[in-house]
């Protein structure tokens, strides 16, 4: 009997071992495989050095990912410069900042969401006001304003005026920090005006 307790407690050891081996280790590997975030993690594919960054398991991260419906809304309602400009030498570079506007060099969790009064501003579509948390991304010039309203999380960049993304699903956690799937793009302030001319050439 105890020959066979310590056979069936070795065989939930192992596979306990095997399960853990098998789950997401890092954000990218939410990213890249979650069928929901598809186009984001096609988008962090194209830009090698974020994502080598994103795999540091030394580092921590909150990584706000869009859905791929979320992605598609957002480019056809995009204006028609950052459309044109995507298509020129510059679109790497426009790319990794739109990405990097989603992510915080810190872990997050939804706990930590401190409450807004007003309905969240009326869900954020007015500008943000002063004294509210900012949490900085890694675009050193890109700050976003998270909040929450009772159980509903929302995010959005300083300075934009547009609807905030609503959460969808909070707190996917892994070894060097947490994804959560939102339900807009973050689209970095001023990034249109901020494109060179030459950006335009193709």
């Amino acid at each position: 009997m105890r020959f066979l307790a310590t056979i069936l407690l070795f065989c939930a050891i192992l596979v306990s071992f095997v399960h853990a081996d098998t789950q997401p280790s890092t954000v990218v590997d939410i990213l890249e495989s979650d069928p929901r975030l598809s186009m984001f993690g096609e988008g962090l594919r194209l830009i090698s050095e974020l994502r080598t960054e994103l795999r540091d398991e030394t580092k921590s991260f909150t990584v706000f990912a869009p859905t791929t419906e979320a992605i598609r809304r957002a480019i056809a309602e995009s204006p028609h410069i950052l459309v044109e400009a995507m298509k020129g030498p510059c679109a790497m570079s426009i790319l990794a900042r739109i990405l990097s506007t989603h992510i915080l060099p810190a872990e997050i969790l939804s706990t930590q969401i401190p409450e807004m009064s007003a309905r969240v501003e009326q869900t954020l579509s007015t500008p943000i006001p002063e004294g509210r948390p900012r949490f900085g991304t890694l675009v050193g010039s890109e700050h976003l304003v998270i909040s929450r309203d009772g159980t509903n999380i929302y995010v959005q960049p300083v300075g934009m005026t547009y609807p905030a993304a609503r959460v969808v699903v909070p707190d996917i956690v892994v070894k060097n920090g947490v994804v959560d799937i939102i339900s807009g793009v973050l689209m970095p302030t001023n990034l249109v005006k901020e494109i060179p001319e030459y950006c335009y050439r193709r």
